[in-house]
């Protein structure tokens, strides 16, 4: 059997195969509007465009991940990756909190869906 650990980091992936949501996202460009992680990809051509020498220490939590895996995953995949990855990360978190509340595990599977595949994470995320 799975696990709920396991189905933890199916859920996304099957979502993402039954709902099919559009990738444009996911082709980089030096200044990605949408996602803004074209300082993940195009970082050292971002500071030079926009005259910069330095960079806020603070962004890199969010831009490291993704610059990390573009270096060991072709660039669309790697953000497929990270992608997955943030999805497991807010399934398991609901997981967690709906165990808290003991919720019966029908309604925490429902709750997980409900959130994945809301307008703002399915665009974002998938």
């Amino acid at each position: 059997m799975l696990g709920s650990a396991g189905l933890l980091v199916a859920v996304p992936l099957v979502l993402y195969l039954v709902l099919r949501p559009e990738n444009y996202g996911l082709t980089p460009n030096s200044l990605d509007p949408v996602f803004y992680t074209g300082y993940a990809i195009n970082f050292d051509d971002i500071l030079a465009s926009i005259g910069d020498r330095y960079y806020f220490v603070t962004r890199w939590s969010a831009y490291l991940p993704q610059y990390t895996l573009d270096k060991v995953f072709d660039s669309v995949v790697a953000r497929l990756v990270w992608r997955w990855a943030l999805a497991v990360g807010i399934a398991a978190s609901l997981w967690c909190l709906a165990r808290r509340l003991e919720w019966t595990a029908a309604r925490r599977w429902l709750a997980i869906v409900v959130v994945l595949t809301g307008p703002m994470l399915l665009r974002a995320l998938m």
